[in-house]
């Protein structure tokens, strides 16, 4: 990964939770600061993988991530790559790059890309935060524009239960009947 940084302050930590200002959370190289933050305004080093940092997150947000996980199952009928909605009443949604399980995982906050770009089929992707940082990923474009829809459709999901003052911790966003009845239309 290799980011364009406007002179964005260097921190060391122990200790991390995702909040609004989180960009990212990316995979380091180095073997004691394992996670490589993203903010707005300073770059955060931490010696906590990037799933450790999710699922601490998920903890202080006062939801476990295995069930943050069974909502977007439940949502996507998919059990992998799923996006977490660390804290859904502040819309800090994050999405993994690849599986969660690869130490080269990394984490996307939905709402601070601004756009990404494309190369071809296996040569990465290229990520635009709000901020106007730039960010260069191995994961191909095609898999990082399936991970921002399907974040969106869990967003979606939540936004649908709070209007309709629904749990959204048990709400799919359709049934599995209704999928199967779905038409799909090609270009």
């Amino acid at each position: 990964m290799a980011a364009q940084s406007l002179r964005k302050r260097k921190e060391i930590k122990s200790e991390y939770l995702i909040s609004e200002k989180t960009m990212g959370v990316f995979w380091n190289e180095d073997l004691e600061y394992t996670s490589k933050i993203l903010e707005p305004n300073r770059i955060v080093y931490c010696n906590k993988s990037p799933i450790q940092i999710i699922t601490e997150s998920c903890a202080a947000n006062g939801t476990p991530l295995s069930d943050r996980r069974g909502q977007m199952e439940r949502i996507l009928h998919s059990n992998t790559k799923l996006p977490v909605a660390i804290n859904p009443e502040a819309y800090i949604y994050m999405f993994p790059t690849r599986s969660p399980r690869s130490i080269y995982c990394n984490w996307i906050a939905f709402y601070h890309v601004l756009a990404y770009d494309h190369k071809k089929e296996h040569e990465g992707s290229t990520i635009i935060f709000q901020d106007r940082t730039k960010v260069r990923l191995t994961t191909p474009g095609l898999s990082l524009e399936k991970q921002m829809h399907r974040t969106a459709m869990g967003i979606a999901a939540h936004i649908r239960d709070t209007l309709q003052n629904k749990d959204f911790k048990t709400q799919p966003m359709y049934s599995r009947e209704q999928m199967e009845e779905l038409v799909y239309v090609q270009d």
